[in-house]
């Protein structure tokens, strides 16, 4: 399969969460999408994601689709299962990046 791996490695592990998140949301709702005109950007928190990771996005999309040969939303269960298989792994693998904010508030929290 696509080496989503090796493309996102550039982005710090925040980006590649995010990428990853709008890849799943994707792949899951393939359907969904094609049916309803829904677009997996249009998130129901009103957050939109960077140029660089939306861009990022879409390529992966289309990099896995064109490796498995179809459009996401002609997937059968056992090839949608596995790409998401495939993304859950990599986000399993990101390693955690502490945010200026989040040592500032952990450190606030062991002062008290």
């Amino acid at each position: 399969m696509f080496d989503l791996r090796t493309a996102i490695q550039r982005w710090s592990p925040s980006q590649q969460r995010e990428i990853l998140y709008f890849l799943v949301r994707y792949f899951k709702q393939a359907q969904f999408l094609k049916n309803k005109g829904k677009n997996i950007f249009d998130d129901v928190f009103d957050r939109f994601p960077s140029q660089d990771v939306h861009d990022a996005a879409l390529s992966a999309m289309t990099a896995i689709e064109t490796d498995i040969g179809q459009k996401a939303s002609e997937f059968d269960d056992a090839t949608a299962a596995e790409v998401l298989d495939f993304l859950l792994a990599i986000e399993d693998e990101i390693a955690d990046e502490l945010t200026d904010y989040d040592i500032a508030k952990a450190s606030s929290f062991f002062k008290n």
